[in-house]
Formats: structure tokens, C-alpha cells, sequence
């Protein structure tokens, strides 16, 4: 068996990516966890569930999207 040392010095351990926000088409708030729906790099529907996200992700996230929807109109 193989171990290796940057598997013990990782902060956290999932999926990492960045989706642009022209991608993200909703966002579901519940309670620390966000729903987020979101087209992937082949323009397929893809969601992802981000867990236990703090207060101030939450309000970035509210913010984004919220000038993302005054930008259309």
C-alpha cells in the first residue's frame, strides 16, 4: 500500500472546480447547505450539494446571483 504525503496535508478532501457564474442557473438555500443546479463544460445539467457552507459564503453566494439577475433585467 502507498501513501502519500500531500493526501495528510490537504485542507479538505472533495470536489474542487471553479463553475463560472453565467453557468449557475439556481441556487437553493437550506439552512448551511446550498442546492446549487449549474450547466457543466458540455452544456449539460449537473447539480452539486455544498454542505455546511459559513455565513459569509452563504451571503457571497446571495449577492452573486442577485447582480447576476439585476445584469439581465
Amino acid at each position: 500500500m502507498e501513501v502519500y504525503f500531500y493526501t495528510y496535508m490537504q485542507t479538505e478532501i472533495g470536489p474542487k472546480y471553479l463553475i463560472p457564474l453565467h453557468r449557475i442557473m439556481k441556487l437553493k438555500f437550506e439552512e448551511n447547505d446550498i442546492g446549487l443546479h449549474f450547466t457543466d463544460g458540455e452544456n449539460n445539467d449537473d447539480t452539486e450539494m455544498l454542505r455546511n457552507v459559513d455565513k459569509k459564503g452563504i451571503a457571497i453566494l446571495e449577492e452573486a446571483m442577485k447582480n447576476k439577475l439585476q445584469a439581465k433585467s
